[in-house]
C-alpha cells in the first residue's frame, strides 16, 4: 500500500494493467493515424472508436465504477474515449479543414514536452530550498515558492482557488515564453 493513502495503491497491479491498456489504446490510435487511408476515413474511424469506448466505459462502470485514483478499467476506457474524440476534433480541424493559424502555442509546447516535464519537478524543489526570514513572522523561515504565492499572488484574490489558478497560469505563461524562445532558436530537446 502507498503510505500516503492507507486504503488504496495507485501503483498496484490492479491499476498497472489498465494503465498499460491506456498506452495500448494510444498505440492503436497512432497506427490508425498512420494507415494509408483518406483523412476523412481516419477521422470517422477515430470518432467511432472514441464513442464506442465511452459507451463501453459507461456500461462497464455500472459493475466497476469510474475511479481515477484507482485507475479502474472503466476509467481508462472512458478517458481514452474522450482523448480519442478530442484528437479526432483536432485532426479534423487541423489536418482536414486545414485551419492552422491558432495552433502555434500547441506546437511550441508539443516539440519540447520533456523539458517541461523534467523541470516541473526540479523548479519547485529548488524554490523550496531557497529559505529566508518570513516578513510577517520574523522568528520563522519561509521558502521562495511560499513567499511568491503568499505575498505576490494570494493577496490579490479573495478566493484561494482563484489565487491558485492564477499561480498555475503564471507558471504556464513563463514556460510558454521559455518554450517560445527554444522554438524560435530551433532548440528541441529529446530523450
Amino acid at each position: 500500500m502507498w503510505a500516503v493513502t492507507k486504503t488504496w495503491d495507485p501503483e498496484g497491479i490492479l491499476s498497472t494493467i489498465p494503465a498499460i491498456a491506456s498506452g495500448i489504446i494510444g498505440l492503436l490510435t497512432g497506427q490508425l493515424l498512420n494507415r494509408p487511408l483518406p483523412k476523412i476515413e481516419i477521422a470517422k474511424k477515430m470518432g467511432i472508436a472514441g464513442i464506442s469506448l465511452i459507451l463501453v466505459a459507461l456500461l462497464w462502470s455500472i459493475a466497476f465504477p469510474l475511479n481515477k485514483s484507482l485507475w479502474t478499467s472503466s476509467f481508462v476506457l472512458y478517458i481514452s474515449g474522450l482523448a480519442i474524440l478530442s484528437l479526432t476534433l483536432f485532426y479534423y480541424v487541423i489536418d482536414i479543414a486545414n485551419y492552422k493559424k491558432w495552433i502555434k502555442l500547441f506546437l511550441i509546447w508539443g516539440v519540447n514536452p520533456m523539458i517541461v516535464f523534467f523541470f516541473t519537478e526540479i523548479i519547485p524543489q529548488g524554490l523550496e530550498m531557497i529559505q529566508f526570514q518570513n516578513p510577517e513572522i520574523p522568528s520563522e523561515q519561509i521558502n521562495l515558492q511560499n513567499y511568491l504565492y503568499s505575498f505576490w499572488i494570494a493577496p490579490v484574490f479573495n478566493n484561494p482557488m482563484t489565487a491558485s489558478l492564477t499561480g498555475a497560469l503564471i507558471y504556464v505563461t513563463i514556460w510558454s515564453f521559455i518554450l517560445g524562445l527554444f522554438y524560435k532558436h530551433k532548440l528541441i530537446f529529446t530523450v
